[in-house]
């Protein structure tokens, strides 16, 4: 497999955390498989919660992070337990311990209720200081829509971040609202930043490059849309 978006992102080893909507578990599942493909070691959790991955190739629901198992490469799965087919991982001091024995960490630390786009309440995201890099995904498709609330997870949060209105066309301005505000897309970020635009149309070379014109100015190490 090509290893495209490690790559793009600057990404070898550590803790990654990966925050925002519209398309967390799947970036997940993609730097997973590029890293084992490089013979890595793979640890994936939630600081919240996510949906458990059929491509593991190792599961450790007891909360025990492997630690009668050596390590090789692979892709492993951690969770303090199982909830509605879902994973968690709620106790910090436990990452510090995985990110020693493991190549990389993706963790899902954030929820979105399967909508497009979010706004952030204070617990929002669950990010802990062991964090190498921190991933906050924009979903690019929604441009030129117009806001609904059944778009938004944090509703009433979103416009405040973005100043947008029921009914309102959702331009770049208020994407990049989105990002820069400080209660925004990085309130919590831990390590280097990475802005990833997700769901962008192939053929839109240009809108695309206006994009990261528009939000590389921000305080995100590397924009990216792939």
């Amino acid at each position: 497999m090509d290893d495209i978006f490690l790559k793009a992102f600057g990404i070898d080893k550590g803790a990654v955390f990966i925050t925002g909507a519209g398309g967390k578990t799947n970036l997940i599942k993609r730097l997973a498989l590029e890293a084992k493909s490089r013979g890595m070691s793979v640890l994936i959790t939630a600081s919240t919660k996510m949906y458990l991955p059929d491509y593991a190739d190792h599961v450790d629901l007891s909360g025990k992070c492997f630690d009668d198992q050596e390590i090789s490469c692979g892709i492993y799965v951690v969770s303090e337990g199982i909830d509605h087919n879902k994973i968690f991982l709620d106790t910090p001091a436990k990452y510090n311990r995985l990110k020693e024995r493991f190549d990389l960490m993706l963790i899902e630390a954030d929820g979105s209720k399967k909508k497009p786009l979010k706004g952030w309440n204070h617990y929002e995201p669950v990010i802990y200081p062991c964090g190498d890099y921190t991933i906050g995904i924009i979903n690019y498709s929604v441009l030129g829509m117009r806001l609904d609330e059944s778009l938004v997870h944090r509703y009433a949060v979103f416009k405040v971040l973005t100043g947008l209105e029921d009914g309102d066309v959702i331009e770049k301005k208020h994407l990049y609202s989105l990002v820069s505000h400080k209660l925004g897309l990085f309130k919590a970020s831990s390590g280097k930043k990475i802005l990833y635009f997700s769901h962008s149309p192939v053929d839109a070379d240009i809108e695309k490059q206006s994009m990261m014109t528009v939000c590389g100015d921000v305080f995100a190490e590397r924009v990216r849309v792939l």
